[in-house]
């Protein structure tokens, strides 16, 4: 596993999750306590390393910033105000082009929502912890740019070799504990999701079970039950079924199983 990538490790957390998180509506056990253990246990560890991660960021912002923007500018002090600006400037800019495309492109792409009403179960955590951060992400980098620049023009590097100790142990915490747990955060995450959310409509793929089903029981009658051809389709209407053509002109359907399967 840990010779993967973590893209690759990602894409398999979330199936994973989603995986897990159907498997109560599948085989029916969504109410079980079992299952509501399982996704209580997710849903535990979710909670607990997003605390810690919260924890942990504006560390990682102090000690990388603060160590990179001092080494910079011991290094290259002449260049360092400009290697700043590209660097910050092209952030911003890079932000607010894609901002920009996606309020002009992505309107066109995403349509709302219609007729599907979503009803939230979301799975609520065992316990929870609550560890607040040390500072703001916006606190840690202005403090991260003070002490940068700071130390940049400091003859000595005694506070540098304390950040930079910092560094060493962020880096060791990133490699053994966050980036290995990512995936089963992100796991826990759609477990929680595709369990919690129940949908009160029917789905396109029940339309077409509905049809399988009811393909089977199309039987041409002339008796004075079945439907006229003309009418086929005001019934198919008020019954949300699919509209079925044939050449027969008369055509009747037996929905009783079709209608238990999609409710």
């Amino acid at each position: 596993m840990k010779q993967l990538g973590l893209l690759i490790r990602l894409i398999i957390g979330i199936i994973a999750g989603i995986l897990i998180g159907m498997c109560g509506h599948w085989f029916g056990i969504a109410d079980t306590a079992f299952f509501v253990t399982i996704i209580r246990l997710l849903a535990t560890f979710t909670s607990l390393f997003s605390t810690f991660l919260s924890f942990m960021i504006p560390l990682i912002i102090l000690s990388f910033i603060t160590v990179g923007m001092a080494e910079l500018g011991k290094k290259a002090n002449r260049l360092f105000g400009l290697t700043l600006l590209l660097a910050y400037g092209t952030t911003v800019i890079s932000g607010l082009l894609t901002f920009f495309i996606g309020k002009a492109v992505l309107p066109g792409l995403i349509q709302p929502i219609t007729g599907d009403v979503l009803e939230s179960n979301a799975f609520e955590p065992l316990f929870t912890i609550t560890v607040d951060p040390i500072f703001g992400v916006m606190t840690a980098l202005v403090f991260a740019f003070v002490l940068g620049i700071g130390m940049a023009n400091l003859k000595g590097d005694s506070l540098l070799n304390v950040f930079r100790d910092l560094q060493k142990i962020v880096t060791g915490v990133l490699s053994r504990i966050i980036i290995p747990l990512i995936p089963i955060h992100i796991a826990g995450l759609f477990a929680n999701i595709a369990a919690g959310y129940r949908q009160d409509v029917r789905f396109p793929v029940c339309h077409y079970y509905c049809t399988a089903a009811a393909v089977h029981r199309i039987s041409v009658w002339s008796g004075k039950h079945c439907l006229p051809q003309e009418s086929l389709q005001k019934h198919e209407e008020r019954r949300s079924g699919v509209l079925y053509r044939t050449r027969h002109p008369v055509v009747c359907i037996d929905y009783s199983d079709c209608t238990e399967l999609c409710i």
